[in-house]
């Protein structure tokens, strides 16, 4: 009796490292794939239409997602680590006309900087 419950520890324990050892090497693979993936990086600038005047604060908004930055002093924003394809940008910002820059192709092989300008509201 003693020897069955010895055999079925033994065989229980293998089990287990089995278990945990496909779990790791599962784990591995995801953060491979992860390290590996692809990724492009976006920046621009927002300037006044009229005055060429860099704004600081515009909210710059990645249509269908919830990303959401704002330019710094100089009118800059940045996006990193988005994964390549089509995009749309909505830029807000008080007393200033809503845009939507639509089709920016993202991919790795190019430079994705945009030069954008906006409209005070019309009085």
């Amino acid at each position: 009796m003693k020897t069955l419950f010895a055999r079925l520890f033994v065989l229980s324990l293998l089990i287990g490292i089995s278990f945990t050892s496909s779990a790791t090497i599962d784990e591995t693979k995801k953060e491979e794939k992860s390290a590996n993936a692809v990724t492009c990086s976006l920046q621009g600038k927002i300037m006044d239409e009229l005055t060429g005047e860099a704004l600081a604060g515009v909210k710059v908004k990645v249509c269908g997602t919830d990303l959401v930055t704002y330019t710094d002093f100089e009118g800059n924003f940045t996006y990193e680590n988005l994964a390549p394809g089509k995009y749309n940008l909505e830029t807000s910002f008080i007393s200033y006309e809503q845009t939507t820059l639509k089709n920016i192709d993202l991919n790795p092989e190019k430079d994705h900087t945009l030069k954008v300008t906006i409209s005070p509201v019309a009085e």
